[in-house]
């Protein structure tokens, strides 16, 4: 009797344990996020990839296409504001080797905003590197004699000493 109990709750078992594998694999796989960089990440490219809200996949394309980073800046403003992606924004300027006035006309965006797009990257850079210099500066020790000038004592830069 107690084989046969056990054997049932075997079967049991494995019955709800393929039924839940089953509903698993039915399951819709829910699209993969976009990788973004670090809020610490204060390089050009982990910036580039925050702002436009970039998988790694894109920000590869963009560096093996080996344009230079304000150019970059220019591909992914003009992908974002077209609705085109990184690839046809790229293909554009490469294989049919518009210039970037022409790809903007031709996707409807105002070349001005390739300007602006790189200017605004350039100053959260700056800022970045600023922020980040200042708080290693805070972090250094102000025991005596920092703050001061090197070589403050008497005589140095005033002329001769007699």
């Amino acid at each position: 009797m107690k084989s046969l109990i056990l054997k049932s709750l075997v079967v049991t078992a494995l019955t709800f344990s393929v039924a839940a594998q089953a509903d698993d694999a039915a399951a819709p796989v829910p699209a993969p996020a976009p990788a973004t960089a670090p809020e610490t990440d204060t390089s050009w490219n982990g910036m580039l990839q925050r702002k436009y809200s970039l998988t790694d996949a894109q920000m590869q394309t963009l560096n093996e296409s080996k344009l230079p980073d304000s150019q970059k800046a220019q591909v992914a403003q003009l992908a974002k504001s077209s609705g085109k992606s990184i690839d046809e924004v790229l293909k554009m300027r490469t294989e049919d080797k518009m210039g970037w006035g022409k790809i903007a006309k031709t996707l409807g965006v105002h070349p001005g905003e390739l300007g602006k797009a790189v200017s605004e990257m350039k100053k959260e850079r700056n800022a970045a590197r600023k922020d980040k210099d200042s708080k290693r500066d805070s972090m250094k020790h102000d025991g005596p004699g920092h703050g001061k000038p090197e070589h403050a004592g008497a005589g140095h830069g005033k002329g001769k000493n007699k």
